[in-house]
């Protein structure tokens, strides 16, 4: 059994899109940084960690942000019909 947390879920395909850290240090807390990742790890599209600062660490939220910003934006799955629509 692992002991890893579940990782961000990517809103494009649902998947695991980036892992937490394993600590530096037994004892330590799994983490991920604001600004961690640049596509998600199961389909590839861009994306990255957004993390909203509580002022504690308990209150500190971190989520997947996809960038879609970017129009022409595509992921690696052949089976995503959303960005096959957007070759043709």
């Amino acid at each position: 059994m692992s002991t890893r947390p579940d990782g961000l879920m990517c809103d494009h395909c649902g998947g695991e899109a980036i892992q937490f850290k394993p600590p530096a240090h037994p004892g330590h807390f799994w983490h991920l940084f604001d600004g961690d990742g640049d596509r998600c790890d199961e389909c590839g599209f861009p994306g990255h960690v957004s993390v909203d600062d509580g002022g504690y660490e308990e209150d500190s939220t971190a989520r997947w942000a996809m960038s879609d910003w970017d129009d022409d934006a595509k992921c690696a799955r052949a089976e995503c019909e959303e960005c096959h629509q957007k070759e043709k």
